[in-house]
């Protein structure tokens, strides 16, 4: 599920979405979550992709395959492709995974090194052209993606706005 606001697309949590053309894509207040935009700057079809747990129980049905990182991130490439965007050309960003509420011990129960982790392996399964990421620390973030100009803007309380890659420029930030 997504909604237009002001000029933008908010990709709310467990929500995929995927266009054609222009615009602009929003994935606010991820804290664990993670959020994973895509990019085929050849065919100009994009997307972004709002999940909130590593592992989909098996037989999970379309409905809520978007909570989750392994098939929320197959059906994110399942609609890219749909709308004409060639795997080979597909550039990958991923964002959040943090925790928010320490306790002075990191063990292996935190969600957002787990998601964190859970899409690395995706990405390696799935041999992804992932050109950046800002995953794990505790500091919530906000992303925002613009098709157009294929920006990536991070968007932190601590650390104010940065960008973390433009898709069309391939630079690493």
């Amino acid at each position: 599920m997504s909604m237009r606001l002001a000029q933008a697309t908010v990709v709310n949590l467990a929500s995929i979405y995927a266009v054609k053309g222009s615009g602009r894509l929003l994935c606010p207040g991820l804290g664990s979550c993670l959020a994973v935009c895509a990019l085929d700057p050849v065919t100009n079809v994009a997307g972004v992709a709002h999940l909130m747990l590593p592992k989909a129980p098996e037989n999970v049905s379309e409905a809520i395959a978007a909570k989750f990182i392994d098939s929320g991130l197959s059906a994110l490439l399942v609609r890219l492709a749909e709308l004409g965007a060639e795997r080979a050309n597909l550039k990958f960003a991923a964002t959040g995974g943090s925790q928010l509420f320490s306790f002075g011990v990191q063990n292996q129960s935190d969600l957002g090194l787990r998601n964190a982790e859970a899409f690395r392996a995706f990405a390696k399964l799935h041999e992804l052209n992932v050109v950046a990421t800002d995953l794990g620390g505790s500091s919530g973030r906000s992303l925002s993606f613009t098709i157009d100009s294929g920006e990536v803007l991070i968007r932190t309380l601590a650390q104010g706005e940065k960008t973390l890659c433009n898709f069309r420029s391939q630079i690493k930030q």
